[in-house]
């Protein structure tokens, strides 16, 4: 039965209380405690024949056992102070305190034991060694349970603090009232690099200044009068190796009995506190520098400079990502003045990080940073090693990626990475405004050029109203030509401007305009010479020649030599046909002429090359109604009846493909020689010519133009007869295409050798018969007038707009073709269709209404 408690705390219970509330004995091993370990206490039990039969964990801890290896031992092994007579002695008088010293691994613990006596008889006793003994015995136990005394309180106390001053980092020391030092921890022999022994007994200016021991001192009265329990200084210290330590001391006095006053205190080792301010600092520096670079490789030069300044790196490199390429291009590169050859030259050529480069680009494309423990070597990029223990990649942002190269030390020092997280942002965040000032500045600088181009446009298109508005009324070719050059030179654009026409043998110039006019006596204007001016090149190869700057291969041909002595910087020769006729522009500018100032001069070339035709139309007018009563009739229009034997050309391989013979309906050309032609099938059973369009090289497109299969328009890329007819200044009044050839009808201006339309057919052709010749009808009445009129008002693309929905039957009620279908043939959108219908109409209605 256990005893109830008598309220008592666990030191005031004696042994036979703790015996009486928890003992039954324990036949089994002897005990008269049956579950020591439910004892706070202190507990041991000693047989009568000295030996340790039972003990509880709070006194094997206390002492440093396991309590199975105390079970069996002789009681003095552990408590060298007590005997069996000793505990009778204490167990008889009942309240005998037995203060006793227990020894364990774990140090020293002085105790006072209270100690009572049963005496057990057990059967068949377990032994210690594990031997099984039959019968019965008796003998006495003496049940010993300690508390702490007094004096071993104040021991163990004294104990964990000399524990803590051994343990801590901080160094300690004691100072009496000279100064001199009376006692020190290990910490403070380690930052010092003095033994104990030099230290102990030596005054403190072996280590400090006087003006460190004067700030020490004044402190100290400070103490002395009351105004804090503490002070706190930064100073430095002289170690054994010379070197200077700044630490942090914090110390209080303490009083000796005569009167005097001692100190103590903690000094810290403070060199990676104020490294780390310095840092800091100079990070601080760097991010106010960089609000001031304009460039990417400025930023990263001071990012690469300031992070090995601030950090003991092997090898620091920023690399750039070039998104055309898609790699990382190494920008800049700093070693360690310590740095080993290999090193130097694996940093100072290294190559691009691609895909397949390791760290480096997964932290780019990952955005995550990518430590490399491996070292050392390290690898930076795919084969550059660097001697160091370990590497971190630190993507920045979009911009690239920041590689350092370390030792492991570094790695893993918390404030070492913090520092370089903030180099990182910094670095980031200034690339990402060096992008953005970038961005913002070509944003401007292309707004800028817009502005000119369309300024520039916008004078251009004046210059061609003023042409065109010149253009109107003039009567012959040599008027036309006069305007163009006029108005084009009194522009700001352009400096000088000419035209001219071939003769067989060289450009003759026949108009021109503005500053330099002699330059053109200075030319090799013949048509078979090599590197002769623009106007040569585009008469000869029909091409528009554009030449900027002029001064570029100045002396590899004389026509620049001559120009640039005349100020001039950039040239575009257009050609204006029909006769090899070109129209030459020249500016001051070196820079040339943008795309929409060529196409508008291009646009300019087909308006002038129109307004020729039109001029010559017109003088054939007139100079066959001024001579009309006269009694020699003068010269008209031939017209001649040919028989074209073509079997190779389109439209007769066409004709060959349906079966019948096809009625030419018109021509519309377009440019670069290709041209839109309709047909009409003259058998009604003629084949569907929309399904062999494709087995002919020429058509590149054949669509019915109306609904019944009668009407046809081609998209011809090959020149045909009737083009061809064109191109040489006549024009086709009606054409027949059979399976081998084209009959036709073709009208011959007086301004236009018959010769030259006849050799045009036959070079392109081969064989041409001229069945009839006579002089054309007279070209003088109200309808002749008009067309050219008309002419003369439209540009060529409303010309050939208006032309061929006319022949397409756009025009027509109910309308055979739409808008869309025009503009399918034509190859534009249909709103460039429907604007050109739209002007041109109205040109043509301010002709016929107009006053």
């Amino acid at each position: 039965m256990t005893k109830p408690s008598d309220g008592r705390g666990i030191e005031e219970k004696t042994a036979d209380d703790w015996s009486e509330s928890h003992a039954r004995p324990d036949p089994d091993r002897g005990s008269v405690v049956a579950d020591p370990d439910a004892i706070p206490a202190p507990l041991f039990v000693v047989d009568d024949a000295g030996q340790i039969t039972t003990v509880n964990r709070s006194l094997a801890d206390r002492l440093g056992y396991d309590p199975a290896d105390l079970r069996g031992v002789p009681v003095d092994e552990v408590f060298p102070d007590v005997r069996v007579a000793a505990l009778a002695d204490h167990a008889s008088e009942r309240d005998g305190q037995l203060v006793a010293r227990g020894v364990g691994p774990s140090g020293q613990a002085r105790l006072a034991f209270s100690v009572g006596a049963h005496t057990v008889e057990t059967d068949d006793t377990a032994e210690a060694d594990g031997t099984a003994q039959t019968g019965t015995a008796a003998g006495r136990r003496y049940v010993c349970v300690g508390h702490d005394t007094d004096e071993s309180a104040t021991d163990r106390t004294f104990e964990q603090y000399e524990r803590i001053v051994r343990t801590i980092d901080d160094g300690v020391y004691v100072l009496d009232d000279a100064f001199n030092i009376t006692a020190v921890n290990e910490a403070a022999t380690e930052m010092t690099g003095y033994d104990r022994s030099e230290l102990v007994g030596s005054n403190a200016t072996m280590l400090a200044s006087e003006e460190t021991l004067a700030q020490a001192a004044a402190a100290t009265q400070a103490l002395l009068a009351g105004e804090s329990e503490a002070a706190t200084i930064s100073t430095t210290i002289e170690t054994a190796e010379g070197e200077t330590l700044p630490i942090e001391t914090r110390f209080s006095v303490y009083p000796f009995a005569d009167g005097s006053h001692g100190q103590i205190g903690v000094f810290r080792d403070v060199s990676d506190r104020i490294w780390y301010e310095r840092a800091l600092a100079t990070l601080n520096d760097a991010t106010r520098e960089l609000l001031s670079l304009d460039t990417q490789r400025e930023v990263c030069s001071l990012v690469v400079e300031t992070v090995t300044a601030v950090i003991d790196l092997s090898a620091a490199v920023a690399y750039d990502f070039d998104s055309e390429t898609n790699v990382l291009h190494p920008t800049v590169t700093s070693t360690a003045a310590e740095a080993d050859d290999e090193t130097v030259a694996a940093t100072g050529d290294l190559p691009v990080v691609t895909a397949t480069d390791g760290d480096i680009w997964d932290a780019f494309v990952e955005g995550e940073r990518r430590v490399d423990t491996g070292g050392p070597p390290v690898l930076a990029g795919d084969a550059a090693p660097v001697s160091a223990a370990c590497a971190v990649a630190i993507p920045l942002a979009d911009h690239g990626v920041l590689w350092l190269a370390m030792d492991e030390s570094d790695h893993r020092d918390p404030n070492t990475m913090e520092l370089i997280d903030l180099v990182a942002a910094s670095a980031e965040a200034a690339l990402e405004r060096v992008d953005r000032d970038r961005r913002l500045r070509e944003r401007e600088r292309e707004l800028r050029d817009r502005n000119e181009r369309l300024q520039r446009l916008e004078r251009i298109n004046e210059v061609i109203r003023r042409i065109d508005a010149a253009l109107v009324g003039t009567e012959s070719r040599s008027a036309v030509e006069s305007a163009v050059t006029a108005n084009l030179a009194d522009s700001p654009l352009f400096s000088f401007a000419w035209v001219g026409r071939s003769d067989g043998d060289e450009l003759v110039p026949t108009a021109w305009a503005g500053d330099h006019h002699h330059y053109l006596d200075s030319l090799d204007r013949s048509v078979s010479a090599d590197c002769g001016p623009p106007a040569v090149e585009a008469a000869t190869t029909g091409e528009v020649i554009a030449v900027a700057p002029i001064a570029d291969d100045l002396h590899a041909e004389a026509w620049r030599t001559e120009a640039v002595s005349r100020g001039f910087g950039s040239a575009l020769a257009v050609p204006i046909g029909p006769d090899d006729a070109v129209l030459t522009v020249y500016a001051d500018l070196t820079t040339g002429f943008p795309d929409r100032v060529q196409c508008a001069l291009c646009d300019l070339g087909e308006t002038v090359t129109d307004a020729r035709r039109a001029a010559d139309a017109g003088s054939a007018a007139d100079e066959s109604g001024a001579r009309a009563n006269d009694s020699e009739r003068p010269a008209r229009s031939v017209e001649l009846a040919l028989r074209v034997w073509s079997p190779d050309s389109p439209l007769v391989r066409l004709s060959k493909r349906v079966g019948c013979r096809l009625s030419h309906e018109g021509t519309v050309a377009k440019a670069d020689g290709e041209s839109l032609t309709v047909v009409r099938p003259e058998d009604p059973d003629h084949g569907t010519i929309a399904t062999v369009d494709a087995q002919l090289a020429g058509p590149r497109t054949v669509r019915a133009v109306d609904g019944d299969d009668d009407l046809y328009g081609i998209d011809l890329v090959a020149p045909t007869v009737v083009s061809t007819v064109v191109e040489a200044g006549g024009w086709t009044s009606e054409a027949v295409v059979d399976e081998e050839g084209v009959d036709l009808t073709v009208v011959v201006p007086t301004s236009v050798a018959v010769d030259r339309v006849l050799g045009a057919l036959e070079a392109r052709f081969g064989d041409v018969t001229v069945t009839a010749s006579r002089e054309a009808a007279d070209a003088t009445g109200p309808t002749t007038a008009f067309r050219a009129a008309a002419r003369s008002q439209l540009t060529s693309r409303q010309w050939t707009v208006l032309r061929w929905a006319h022949l397409s039957g756009f025009f027509e009620w109910p309308r055979a073709t739409t808008g869309e279908d025009v503009a399918a043939m034509l190859g534009v959108s249909q709103p460039t269709v429907s604007r050109h219908l739209r002007v041109g109409q109205g040109n043509l209605f301010d002709l016929l209404f107009g006053e």
